[in-house]
């Protein structure tokens, strides 16, 4: 079949000539016929504006005014289907082969925040040593933050974190400006972590507060009421941010306040896990140090934990990050 061409500048050249053939192709009565009356017609493939084609059978001459407008003469079958054949009928390019991107190592801004246990007493490091080593040696992309840096007794361990001795979870809700914790929602505000890592409540029990009970102010109420508030905060603060709350140690020693600590601190230990199930938020995590831990990982006092109390802690802690994607081993 015949085809217009879409250039500017050759149609007027193309359309006498197009015209032209189809004359010379006729017997020469059709031709005296066609040029006389008109009559005789040729198909005409007409290009709408949305690129259907629709057939048309039109007088020869009639035909050719629509030559120069994508239009192009049919075969005796008919038109083409689809879009009409042009000169310049782009190739088709080949699929873009998607290369592989390369992923971006996460980097973290991981808070220890709790009581003694998280500041370290006694000489020992406190279970952030052993994590911060096993960190470096997965050469995670993380910085520890926090307001403080050094163990309550001073050691050569200096790391970032919010462990201060003797506190206890409504010190963290509330703040406490005479025992120097400034409290959550300052916390959060100067340091915005990605993970806060929990250990809290030992203290709590010591002095014999309720595992649960109506939220009170200055530690009249329960425990579990206390760290849900304090995580509500963190939430507030960072909505995206992830909570790794331990379900406490076991208490080996005594309180003068408490004769029935130990006990009470198991119980706290199993509502903590109880209130992480019911909570069902992906965002809150427990870490269990509790059902596997042992005398011997105590210091003489039975309360705070030795170098192998420490590196237990940090071990279960950071089972439960790599659990979920954080600083896994390449």
């Amino acid at each position: 079949m015949f085809r217009t061409s879409q250039r500017a500048g050759l149609t007027t050249t193309l359309l006498p000539l197009l015209a032209l053939a189809f004359m010379t192709s006729l017997p020469a009565q059709a031709k005296s016929n066609k040029i006389k009356t008109g009559k005789d017609k040729t198909t005409v493939c007409h290009v709408t504006s949305s690129g259907r084609v629709i057939e048309l059978r039109l007088p020869i001459q009639a035909a050719a005014s629509h030559f120069g407008h994508g239009d192009y003469i049919g075969s005796d079958a008919g038109c083409d289907t689809g879009f009409p054949p042009t000169e310049e009928t782009p190739l088709e390019e080949p699929p873009i082969e998607e290369m592989p991107v390369e992923e971006v190592p996460q980097s973290y801004r991981i808070m220890a925040l709790g009581d003694s246990i998280t500041e370290g007493v006694f000489g020992a490091q406190s279970y952030r040593k052993p994590l911060v080593d096993s960190l470096n040696n997965l050469a995670c992309d993380y910085q520890m933050v926090g307001t403080r840096e050094e163990n309550l007794t001073p050691t050569d361990f200096i790391s970032p974190h919010e462990g201060y001795s003797g506190h206890r979870v409504d010190f963290f809700v509330e703040g406490s400006v005479n025992a120097g914790n400034p409290g959550i929602d300052s916390i959060m505000a100067d340091h915005m972590p990605d993970i806060i890592l929990v250990h809290l409540g030992s203290n709590d029990m010591r002095l014999a507060q309720p595992v649960n009970a109506p939220y009170l102010a200055n530690g009249l109420g329960g425990t579990i009421e206390e760290l849900d508030a304090l995580v509500t905060k963190i939430w507030n603060a960072n909505a995206e941010a992830e909570v790794y709350i331990a379900n406490v140690i076991p208490w080996y020693g005594t309180s003068s306040a408490n004769a029935n600590v130990t006990g009470d601190i198991q119980s706290l230990s199993t509502a903590i896990g109880t209130w992480v199930v019911n909570e069902n938020d992906t965002r809150l995590h427990l870490v269990d140090v509790n059902s596997e831990y042992q005398s011997s990982y105590m210091q003489s006092d039975l309360i705070h934990p030795n170098a192998s109390g420490d590196l237990f802690i940090a071990n279960t802690f950071l089972t439960e990050l790599n659990a979920n994607g954080v600083c896994v081993a390449n």
